[in-house]
């Protein structure tokens, strides 16, 4: 798996609701062993208790600078496993091959 980079999009932000022939980088090079194990990415166990105590806290508006920048941090790396796990759900799709991650 391959991912290259596109200069469309200096801020390297990607959203959610961007379209795939516009996402600022594309991933080449998938197998079915590949996208069955980005299908498996997870945050652990430690990570998804200070996510939610985080969104939990920014929803009071209560959250420091640290913070929130710590919550961006945790939300572009959502973004950013979201954007694989498309990819890696359309190659499996498109090849016919079986998501094994259940």
């Amino acid at each position: 798996m391959e991912i290259q980079g596109d200069e469309r999009n200096s801020s390297g932000a990607i959203g959610l609701t961007t379209a795939p022939e516009e996402l600022p980088m594309v991933v080449t090079g998938w197998t079915g062993a590949s996208a069955n194990s980005v299908l498996r990415l997870n945050f652990g166990p430690k990570d998804c208790e200070k996510l939610f105590k985080l969104e939990s806290k920014s929803a009071q508006t209560q959250l420091t600078k640290a913070e929130q920048s710590e919550l961006d941090g945790y939300e572009c790396i959502s973004v950013f496993l979201e954007f694989l796990r498309r990819g890696a759900q359309s190659y499996l799709a498109e090849n016919g091959e079986a998501d094994k991650t259940g």
